[in-house]
């Protein structure tokens, strides 16, 4: 690989997992049968920060930070200026400090602005990946989520 810078992406540092340009997203979940998350962040594609949450059913919990987060449904806001997305999600599996044992990963619904709908996965699991999430996350949850956000 002569040549090419590999890492620029990250100032040259694949150990430190920082984004340049502060891209992350945030996730803080409990569920004990009724439960819910805050999820925010700086989109990777709008470039303008998101916030939002679920509330669902399901047993587990944990915190996540990614630095290459995306916000849910951000290919329906393109163009909308502000934007609104509902939908439902559903997550079940492990994730551990960049170590993430998907069980199963879903999420849908619809922009209330342009009207257009998404649908991210199912991920359907059994593989472990690895990436640059630090996280402590286990268990499974299905439920209703908001996400807002500038275009």
């Amino acid at each position: 690989m002569s040549g090419r810078a590999v890492y620029a992406y990250v100032g040259g540092n694949p150990t430190s997992w920082r984004d340049p340009n502060g891209l992350f997203s945030v996730k803080i979940e409990g569920y004990a049968g009724l439960g819910g998350a805050l999820i925010f962040g700086w989109d990777n594609d709008s470039g303008n920060f998101f916030y939002g949450g679920r509330i669902g059913i399901g047993l587990g919990g944990g915190w996540s930070v990614d630095p290459n987060g995306k916000r849910p449904g951000a290919d329906t806001a393109k163009g909308c200026g502000s934007s609104t997305t509902v939908g439902t999600f559903g997550d079940y599996g492990i994730n551990a400090y960049g170590v993430q044992f998907p069980i199963e990963q879903f999420a849908g619904g619809i922009n209330l602005q342009s009207g257009k709908t998404y649908s991210e996965g199912p991920t359907a699991g059994g593989e472990a990946s690895f990436g640059p999430s630090e996280s402590f996350d286990i268990g499974g949850s299905f439920g209703i989520e908001v996400i807002g956000g500038e275009d």
